[in-house]
């Protein structure tokens, strides 16, 4: 009879190993049921365990140590009658063990090389289907980690007819002798701590063995000595390393011909984070320089450059985005459907069918409901953001009720105002926006609006409403708006690009001021079609804004913005191999597939060790319509505390021991009615007392992660002066530091130098 299980592995609390000795006899079954057990309970080597109704078999290690669950005749005829009877429910569950290999004696000190120990998972097997044999057998071929650890196996299963049983077992993986690193799992550049060695004995004889410790990469430290270990005992060493710089940090621990250990982590940069990002079109090469911060750690620089394969990428992650519940207006999601579905087939990539049906259905509801009762403004929007969709009768009746409501609401002298009373330039905004929604068959209207604008040029002397006008394409004299828009442009310093200026006293069609995303996507609208370069510079800023979360954060301009993308990135219809040239030299490459519209290429180079230096892009073949991002990562010295105007925040310790719990004091003052939110980062093995902070008057809430913790105040009081004690212990004595301390009031957010721990041994 066939059944269903799956089984999960998971990290226990204690220690780890490998088994290394081949079950062989475990193919065959036990004689009798009773006998796969020992008095204790435990599992006899080589002998089929029992578990009710099925069975299950697994390897452990590579080297074919096999795990055998399998259901005895009593169980397996009682489930039996069970079915015939048509009974259901849960079936009493029987142990679940682990056929043990034998011990494997470890050499005294010296001899063959030990198997080097490098895989630390925490969870290491989910199999949530497997379906067994007639017998109820099943075997699935597993790998135990190299964590020496006490593991958990949960196995659960049930049959056609509804019935279910499940079982759950631990056993040990372990060495004979072992030895442990205590490792850090980050740390910083110029931290320097003492890191623990146990080495473990579990035999009932002494071993003796040579430890030695090498490190490599960003760390710094070593070891060689020699280490005897009474039976059943352990003995703890200690090696003082160093984080000499930024990336990863290797150590390798060797007990000589017994046991040998490989882990790595990384080491972050120290200072205030400095970040600098630039962008355009990549059509064949561009070349910019790249002058770094002064005081920057040339150890930890780095300029990490993002390709993309034109605009469908955007597209993509805005059908995420909203797939995801992203809150938009359907009239711009239905029109983001349709981009994406137009790109894709031109491209040849393929697009989550399920995914774009969804959003189809979920946005023409949201339209629907829109565009019930809306006035010619609004109107105007909807046309504007569903710009490029067509789908059958329903939208074509929508669409040409909403054209009749904008032009009914023009007014005679062709202009259209959302309000009785308002500024020329933003009556000039609306009219091109309304202008821009409305098909060529409404000639009339669209003839009245021109004439119209053409009689106002004369009054426009900002950038931003010439953008806007220019990017209706019907502007017959557009070299005084060009000139406008051209000299906004600003070029950034040191980034080899351009952006423009948003003025501050205009107002966009929908209100306030103009969003910088508004002014970005309208200036680049206008500039594309005789200034490549430059609107390829915005839409670059454009996409370097862009958020995975709140798409360009432009409101109704976003469908501005998404229009821009797509007319300045031209579809990439074949592989593009990259070059990143440092002073002429290829420094990374990287390749865009179309097809994967999703994944970008990704070229980084390393500080050169000088304040400025010559970059070159290439894409090979030319032509081919990419964006790309880059963003210079820099650490300088901090110049003081950073933190935020009006608020102190000062942090001090109580004398800090390895292992023993101290007290880090918080004091901060702040305006009256002012709440401020502190996170505090951790240096590696510190553990935070999360209940006594939760407890701590006047916090409102906390919260405890693994490289940090944080907490917020409630509202302060005139003139008063909170005072915070944290209980900490830490795992690792010497000097280190963490990640800057981050000081938030409402939206403002400023860094503080992190707090330089101090622990002894």
């Amino acid at each position: 009879m066939r059944r269903v299980l799956p089984l999960l592995a998971l990290a226990g609390c204690g220690v780890y190993s490998a088994y290394q000795d081949e079950l062989t006899s475990a193919q065959a079954p036990a004689a009798d049921p009773a006998d796969a057990w020992d008095e204790g309970g435990e599992a006899r080597a080589g002998k089929r365990l029992l578990m009710p109704g099925y069975a299950r078999q697994m390897a452990s290690e590579e080297d074919g140590t096999l795990i055998i669950i399998q259901g005895d005749k009593k169980r397996e005829e009682a489930f039996d009658d069970a079915l015939r009877g048509g009974k259901g429910g849960l079936l009493e569950p029987a142990k679940l063990a682990v056929a043990k290999p034998a011990a494997q004696a470890a050499p005294a000190g010296g001899g063959s090389e030990a198997a080097v120990r490098e895989w630390f998972p925490e969870a290491f097997l989910w199999q949530p289907l497997v379906e067994t044999s007639d017998d109820g057998i099943a075997s699935v071929d597993v790998r135990v980690p190299d964590q020496l650890t006490t593991w958990r196996v949960l196995a659960l299963a049930h049959d056609r007819g509804g019935h279910q049983a499940g079982a759950t077992h631990t056993f040990d993986s372990t060495l004979p002798a072992y030895v442990d690193p205590v490792v850090p799992g980050w740390m910083y550049v110029g931290d320097a701590l003492r890191m623990p060695l146990q080495v473990v004995n579990n035999q009932g004889t002494p071993t003796s063995a040579g430890l030695s410790v090498r490190t490599e990469g960003s760390l710094s430290g070593s070891l060689s000595t020699q280490v005897a270990v009474g039976p059943y005992g352990s003995s703890v060493q200690t090696v003082p390393v160093v984080a000499e710089g930024a990336g990863r940090a290797e150590v390798f621990v060797d007990l000589a011909g017994v046991d040998a250990v490989r882990r790595e982590w990384d080491v972050s940069p120290t200072g205030r984070p400095v970040t600098r990002q630039r962008g355009g079109v990549l059509t064949g090469s561009r070349k910019f320089g790249l002058a770094w911060p002064e005081g920057t750690d040339p150890r930890t620089g780095r300029f990490v450059v993002e390709v993309h394969p034109g605009p469908l990428a955007v597209l993509n992650t805005e059908l995420e985005r909203i797939s995801g519940g992203a809150r938009v207006q359907g009239a711009y999601a239905y029109g983001l459907a349709f981009q994406l579905e137009g790109l894709a087939a031109s491209s040849g990539a393929e697009v989550e069918p399920t995914a774009l049906r969804a959003l189809k259905i979920r946005a023409w509801q949201r339209l629907v409901r829109a565009a019930r009762a809306p006035d010619a403004g609004q109107a105007a929007d909807l046309l504007l953001a569903m710009q490029g969709a067509s789908e059958g009768a329903l939208l074509e009746n929508l669409r040409s009720r909403l054209v009749r409501t904008v032009v009914s609401g023009q007014r005679g002298d062709g202009t259209w105002a959302r309000q009785d009373r308002d500024t020329l330039q933003r009556v000039l905004v609306q009219t091109a926006v309304a202008m821009r929604g409305l098909p060529e068959t409404e000639a009339g209207a669209l003839i009245r609006a021109e004439g119209a604008l053409e009689r106002n040029l004369p009054t426009v002397d900002d950038p931003y409403t010439a953008a806007v006008l220019l990017a209706t394409g019907r502007i017959s004299n557009r070299e005084p708006l060009e000139t406008l828009v051209l000299d906004a442009l600003v070029e950034v310093e040191g980034e080899g690009r351009k952006s423009v200026v948003v003025p501050d006293t205009v107002r966009s069609a929908w209100g306030g001021p103009p969003s910088r995303t508004e002014m970005l996507a309208w200036t680049a609208l206008a500039l594309n079609a005789g200034h490549s370069d430059e609107a390829g510079d915005l839409v670059a800023e454009l996409m370097s804004g862009y958020s995975s979360s709140s798409g360009f954060g432009g409101g109704p301009a976003d469908s501005l913005a998404l229009e821009a993308v797509v007319q300045a990135l031209p579809t990439v219809d074949q592989p593009v191999r990259l070059t990143l040239k440092l002073d002429g030299q290829t420094v990374a490459t990287g390749a865009v597939d179309p097809g994967q519209p999703k994944v970008p290429a990704l070229l980084e180079v390393a500080h050169p060790g000088r304040d400025f230096a010559e970059l070159e892009l290439v894409a090979e073949p030319a032509g081919a319509g990419l964006s790309f991002v880059g963003t210079q990562h820099a650490w300088v010295p901090w110049a003081g505390d950073q933190g935020l105007q009006g608020i102190e925040v000062q942090v001090e310790q109580s004398p800090l021991r390895a292992g023993r719990e101290g007290t880090l004091t918080f004091t901060i003052a702040a305006p009256s009615s002012v709440r401020v939110e502190v996170t505090q980062g951790l240096p590696p093995g510190v553990a935070v007392d999360a209940e006594l902070l939760a407890k701590q008057p006047g916090i409102a809430e906390s919260e405890v992660l693994q490289d940090r913790f944080s907490f917020t105040t409630n509202s302060f009081g005139a003139g008063e002066v909170l005072e915070i004690p944290v209980r900490v212990t830490p795992t690792y004595a010497g000097r280190m530091v963490s990640r800057p301390m981050e000081v938030r009031v409402g939206w403002r957010e400023g860094l503080v130098a992190p707090h330089r721990w101090v622990v002894e041994p």
